[in-house]
Formats: structure tokens, C-alpha cells, sequence
């Protein structure tokens, strides 16, 4: 929470394989972010199921069809080492694609409450 108090929205991504021939994906990695790592967390990739947590807690959200209109927000993401194993995965399938769906992940008014009273520092 430390770090959505300084900075309130962060990108995350989720890594798709797209069917070229039918219409159809598969949601290989959901709600891929940096956070983890930007934040320390000792078990990164766990990210997503923190994020999951703080949502449900109602101190962070993820806006449905919302997104950062810079697209190099997301490049880190995307050339992860995390998903280079994905892209050699499906990189001789002709069939399918690796596909990015754009995401951000905010800070709620209640999360912004929560980091005053007990994220911040009071000295």
C-alpha cells in the first residue's frame, strides 16, 4: 500500500493466447503487473492474488475497459521475463498469438483513507 500512496495507479496487463482461426482466447497470466517487485514483496509472483485481495478489501480496483493511453507504460510488461517462457511457447504456432489486454489498477477514496491512517508516516 506504501507504494499506491505515492503513486495512485500502476499498468497491469493480462497475457492472452488468440485463436487466429476461431474466435477464442486463453487467459494465460491474469493481472500482470510490476507491483510486486516495485513494492519488495518477497514472493512477486503472488502479485496477482495480493492485488486480488486489496480489491476485494475495496482499497484498490481495477476499472473495467479503463487503461493508460501511453502505450510504453505497458512495454515492461510485455518484455518481462516472466513472459518470454510464453512467447516461446506459441512462437512456431501459427494458430495462435500472444495478446496483451490493457489494464490499471487504482488506489480507491477508501484506499487513500487507509494509506493516511495507517501507511503513512505521522512524524
Amino acid at each position: 500500500m506504501r507504494l499506491f500512496s505515492s503513486e495512485s495507479s500502476h499498468p497491469i496487463i493480462d497475457v492472452t493466447a488468440k485463436n487466429l482461426k476461431k474466435s477464442g482466447f486463453n487467459t494465460l497470466m491474469r493481472n500482470f503487473s510490476l507491483v510486486g517487485r516495485k513494492a519488495g514483496c518477497t514472493y512477486v509472483e503472488l502479485t496477482p492474488n495480493y492485488l486480488d485481495n486489496l480489491i476485494r478489501l475495496g482499497l484498490l480496483e481495477i476499472p473495467p475497459t479503463r487503461h493508460f493511453i501511453d502505450d510504453a507504460l505497458y512495454e515492461p510488461l510485455k518484455t518481462d521475463n516472466q513472459i518470454e517462457p510464453l512467447k516461446l511457447d506459441l512462437q512456431n504456432n501459427e494458430e495462435v498469438k500472444l495478446d496483451f489486454v490493457r489494464k490499471m489498477v487504482n488506489l480507491t477514496d477508501l484506499g487513500g483513507q487507509f494509506c493516511s491512517a495507517c501507511v503513512l508516516d505521522k512524524s
